[in-house]
């Protein structure tokens, strides 16, 4: 059974560990490790002495490894099904291969296939004439009135 706060205390009336008894026993504590990825991982780390007392983003975020891009050869569209140069297609770092799907024609074609439906729609989307009005609002600018220095 591990030793609690309480009973390791000196003041046993209050039954309180004051700080630096804290600290001695968090010390004495063993760190518990565990193994995520084949690497040796701290659970129960010593908090960080930043101002607002949280840990940095970057320690809760597990970094998704980048797929490089395909320099030469072939690839197959996902759309036409023809086999083009690598240097026809749009690079996605998410995708294996390093290369989107689709080449950059289809790309473009579907595009303007989805714009001009918008277009045929008109106004009969609520929320897209919604969305289109708010980014006209954030286009226009304030104007301010002009103050002599003197």
């Amino acid at each position: 059974m591990k030793p609690t706060v309480e009973v390791l205390s000196r003041h046993r009336k209050q039954e309180v560990a004051d700080r630096e008894e804290r600290k001695w026993i968090m010390g004495l504590e063993k760190p518990i490790n565990r193994y995520v990825d084949g690497k040796q991982v701290n659970v129960n780390p010593e908090a960080p002495s930043l101002r607002d007392n949280r840990w940095p983003k970057e320690r809760n975020r597990r970094k998704r490894p980048k797929y490089p891009r395909r320099d030469s050869g072939y690839h197959v569209c996902s759309w036409c099904w023809r086999k083009l140069p690598v240097s026809e297609f749009y690079s996605d770092c998410c995708r294996s291969v390093g290369l989107s799907s689709r080449c950059k024609r289809c790309a473009e074609a579907e595009s303007r296939a989805r714009r001009e439906a918008i277009r045929k729609r008109g106004d009969t989307s609520v929320a897209y004439f919604q969305t289109k009005l708010a980014c006209q609002a954030l286009r226009t600018t304030k104007t301010r009135p002009v103050v002599k220095v003197v």
